[in-house]
């Protein structure tokens, strides 16, 4: 038996170019759940916190923030805090990368 399922938000993905500074970027669609991926090939890491809406914005650092490794074989599954409409990212290094992010539920 599967554990939990991701059933995506329809419309819910967006693609994040990030570098060196924290950016905050809305991620669009409804959902408890953010599904990540570090398409990078140059080897960098990203860090993300989910924020924005009701909750504000908090600009994510290297190494204090939640680390998503470049090219995993399976992409990162997080809880969305309540609230927020969003995700800051930033690069371990000069990028720029792409971060694929999908919104959805766990079934």
């Amino acid at each position: 038996m599967l554990g939990n399922a991701f059933q995506p938000a329809t419309l819910g993905q967006t693609t994040i170019s990030v570098g060196a500074t924290s950016s905050f970027t809305t991620v669009p669609g409804n959902g408890d759940v953010l599904m990540l991926f570090n398409a990078g090939a140059s080897g960098l890491l990203i860090f993300i916190e989910s924020c924005g809406g009701s909750n504000g914005i908090t600009a994510a650092t290297v190494a204090g923030s939640f680390c998503i490794p470049p090219l995993a074989a399976y992409p990162v599954m997080i809880a969305r805090h309540p609230g927020d409409t969003g995700i800051s990212a930033i690069a371990s290094a000069a990028g720029p990368t792409n971060l694929y992010v999908s919104v959805g539920v766990a079934t």
